[in-house]
């Protein structure tokens, strides 16, 4: 069964605890790594100077604490470990987990379709590692 390693649980300590929870029930399943979940002002204007990011702080939800985004990446055993020119593992890592969300009343929204419409092919800008908590229960 895959675990967070050290790093991510670094991230995972950061985040909103219903992301901690859908993270957490995705990992006993699939295996990926947790790159950032919150983003201070220095590291968020940098993301936006190089293009990273459109926004700039204190408007990311990477900027709230707990951070309400987090950077992921599907994880293999064999290196290298993050295959970034897999785009198509990315998509599938973003439904995977949208949908153990989705059986919570939990809404995510992955950077590789902010619409929502299920074509990531109408992005203007791909954010592949990116999810984002949008809606949960109050409970």
């Amino acid at each position: 069964m895959p675990k967070f390693g050290t790093r991510s649980n670094e991230v995972l300590d950061t985040l909103h605890p219903v992301l901690i929870y859908v993270l957490e029930e995705a990992i006993k399943t699939r295996d990926f790594t947790l790159l950032e979940g919150y983003r201070g002002k220095e590291k968020q204007e940098e993301y936006f100077r190089t293009g990273k990011t459109k926004l700039h702080y204190p408007d990311s939800l990477h900027n709230q604490q707990p951070s309400l985004a987090v950077d992921l990446a599907p994880w293999y055993p064999d290196t290298p470990h993050v295959r970034w020119n897999q785009r198509e593992e990315f998509y599938s890592l973003a439904g995977f987990i949208q949908g153990i969300a989705s059986t919570h009343n939990i809404i995510i929204r992955s950077g590789g379709d902010w619409d929502k419409d299920g074509d990531h092919h109408d992005q203007s800008f791909h954010d592949l590692p990116h999810l984002e908590l949008e809606s949960w229960p109050d409970d």
